[in-house]
């Protein structure tokens, strides 16, 4: 009995440390390194995730959401590990485990062609930095005292905000503002640091997947699949981005079934919880907390109860949503405080 006992506790250690399926969190917005091709996510880290998939032989599977979520989504559970152009940091690495690096980049000001921002006059500038990337937002702060950091979601969001003159300029790796400028004649870049830990995947604390990791990547590295990839998505990239109002237009529309299914789940739980809350704010018992409801949910941003429920309910209840569920969830109580209101 005790050798079956024993025999089980291998079989479920073996299972925790070589998982059949990895989830790799990504934010899909980082051309060359990942972003989407019509409705495929591609890139250089892309790539290497499979690679890794393969040497540890597990299946790869890709979760896109905003850089700023990725690291909490790690510690949440919802993903194993990240693989998005993170550079690994000293403040990160009290939280998070990280690999050996993969690439190497150094960091570049993007900014208008006519208009160049170095180290020596970010005095009074405001510079954009990506939601989550605490070791830029650290590196500005000791190069100026005078500079103003604005937080942005996405790299593309800060091109654009360039282009039309709400900022001066954005930090960010030097091959990302080769790509922006490439597809832009009006953006430029000047190399202004580096780091020197690198580019790395990201895990949980003691992760029993770092030595793995870190093993697959030695070979990756050793046998010349990494300057392949380099080779590939880096040095011989020369893939511009085609848009039109068109393609636009087609893009939009594919995502109309997912708006529409969103909205009729929202509206079937506002619809029944408004009205319940709308007859309870007439009854004595309870009413002051219905009341408290309401205004709480009225008064909060709705990305922050979206936050809420789709990453902190789950670890207070220990029940994962999907994203449907999370999000219909969401939308049908944050809709059912103002219909309550507005049946009262």
């Amino acid at each position: 009995m005790l050798v079956k006992f024993l025999w089980g506790c291998l079989v479920i250690c073996q299972l925790i440390a070589s998982p059949e399926k990895i989830i790799v969190g990504l934010s899909a917005d980082y051309p060359p390194f990942e972003f989407k091709q019509g409705e495929e996510v591609v890139g250089f880290d892309v790539d290497m995730a499979k690679e890794i998939g393969k040497q540890l032989g597990v299946e790869i599977e890709f979760k896109d959401m905003a850089f700023a979520m990725l690291f909490k989504a790690l510690d949440q559970g919802e993903i194993d590990i990240i693989i998005s152009s993170v550079t690994a940091s000293e403040e990160k690495s009290k939280n998070f485990d990280f690999s050996d690096p993969y690439f190497y980049d150094t960091w570049a000001i993007l900014h208008k062609s006519n208009e160049s921002i170095t180290k020596q006059n970010l005095d009074n500038k405001s510079i954009a930095c990506q939601l989550g990337a605490s070791g830029m937002q650290a590196w500005l702060k000791n190069q100026s005292k005078g500079v103003k950091i604005v937080l942005m979601d996405a790299m593309t969001q800060m091109a654009e905000a360039i282009k039309s003159g709400h900022i001066d300029g954005a930090l960010m790796d030097a091959t990302q503002c080769k790509e922006f400028v490439k597809n832009s004649k009006d953006l430029a870049f000047t190399v202004v640091g580096s780091t020197a830990m690198g580019t790395a995947v990201a895990l949980k604390k003691e992760s029993p997947m770092l030595g793995k990791i870190n093993a697959a990547i030695a070979v990756l590295k050793k046998n010349g699949t990494l300057k392949n990839f380099e080779n590939k998505w880096i040095d011989d990239n020369n893939q511009t981005v085609k848009r039109n109002v068109f393609s636009d237009l087609w893009f939009i529309a594919k995502g109309l079934p997912t708006t529409l299914s969103y909205s009729f789940f929202a509206m079937c739980i506002g619809a029944m919880l408004g009205i319940f809350w709308a007859v309870s704010r007439h009854l004595k018992f309870g009413s002051w907390l219905i009341t408290g409801i309401i205004s709480i949910l009225r008064g909060t941003p709705f990305l922050l109860q979206l936050s809420f429920v789709y990453f902190s309910a789950p670890a207070l209840l220990g029940i994962k949503l999907s994203v449907l569920v999370a999000g219909s969830l969401t939308l049908g109580i944050n809709s059912a405080a103002y219909l309550a209101e507005i049946l009262r």
